[in-house]
C-alpha cells in the first residue's frame, strides 16, 4: 500500500504541475488579451488549448497507470489467498471453495474463511 500511496503522489505532484502551469498561462494571457494582435491572441489560445488537452490526457493517463499498478501490486498477494485456499481445500478435502458474498445459503459450520485467513498469516510469514 505505501507503495502505491507514494506512487499516487509522485503522480500527483506532476499533474499539480502541470494544472499550474496550465493556470499560469490563463491568467497570463488574461491580463494581456487586450494588448495582442489577432494573430498573437490566436497563437496564445492555441498554445493554451493545447496545454488543456495535455494536462486532460496526463489525468487519462494516470489513471490507467494507477489501475494497472495497483493490480500488480494485487497478484502477489492474490497469489497468496488462492495458494491458501488450496492448501486448506486439500487438508479438509474440499472440492471446492465458494465465495460467501456470491452464495445464497452456506451451513456456517461450512466456512472456512477464519481457517483461510490463518494459512494466509503463515504464508505471510514464509514470505518475508
Amino acid at each position: 500500500m505505501e507503495k502505491y500511496l507514494a506512487h499516487e503522489k509522485e503522480l500527483a505532484d506532476e499533474f499539480n504541475v502541470m494544472r499550474s502551469d496550465l493556470e499560469k498561462a490563463y491568467a497570463d494571457y488574461q491580463a494581456k488579451q487586450g494588448d495582442l494582435t489577432p494573430v498573437l491572441r490566436q497563437a496564445a489560445e492555441k498554445k493554451i488549448m493545447d496545454k488543456e488537452r495535455a494536462v486532460q490526457e496526463r489525468q487519462q493517463s494516470i489513471q490507467q497507470e494507477l489501475q494497472a499498478f495497483g493490480e500488480e501490486l494485487n497478484v502477489p498477494i492474490l497469489d497468496r489467498i488462492q495458494k491458501a485456499i488450496a492448501i486448506i481445500s486439500e487438508r479438509q478435502k474440499l472440492s471446492m471453495v465458494i465465495d460467501k458474498t456470491s452464495t445464497l445459503y452456506f451451513a456456517p459450520d461450512m466456512d472456512v474463511t477464519n481457517v483461510v485467513a490463518v494459512e494466509l498469516l503463515r504464508l505471510e510469514k514464509e514470505a518475508k
